[in-house]
């Protein structure tokens, strides 16, 4: 595993990955964490924070000018987040669950398609 290629792509590649990554993290430390805690409600701002940086920067990220298939995701992530902090905050806590599993869900799909060969995070965990 090595950082170079991610530390040699744009700046807004950087920003979409390292974003990604603390989304993944925080992700995790949310559906870990007793829910309706402080501590749940922090750590999943910080995880939507990041899943929605993600999601934004990826419409600065396109193969020759043109949005891909996974764009699409990116824009299920955002509808995703806005219900179901929406659902949060009007009591329906079944729905903010789903949309927040669906959130990260799309996280994971989207970082499994940057493991492709000739993706830039492909060659940070595998070389080449």
């Amino acid at each position: 595993m090595t950082l170079q290629p991610l530390l040699a792509a744009a700046p807004t590649v950087q920003l979409h990955a390292f974003a990604a990554a603390a989304a993944l993290i925080f992700s995790a430390a949310v559906f870990l964490s007793r829910k309706g805690t402080a501590r749940h409600r922090l750590l999943g701002r910080i995880a939507g924070a990041g899943m929605a940086v993600t999601a934004l920067s990826s419409f600065f990220i396109t193969r020759s000018g043109a949005y891909s298939g996974i764009h699409v995701l990116s824009v299920v992530t955002l509808a995703s987040l806005t219900v179901g902090v929406y659902a949060i905050r009007t009591g329906h806590a079944r729905l903010h669950q789903r949309c927040m599993i669906g959130a990260a869900a799309g996280l994971i799909i989207a970082g499994g398609f940057t493991l492709l060969p000739g993706r830039i995070m492909s060659a940070v965990m595998f070389g080449g």
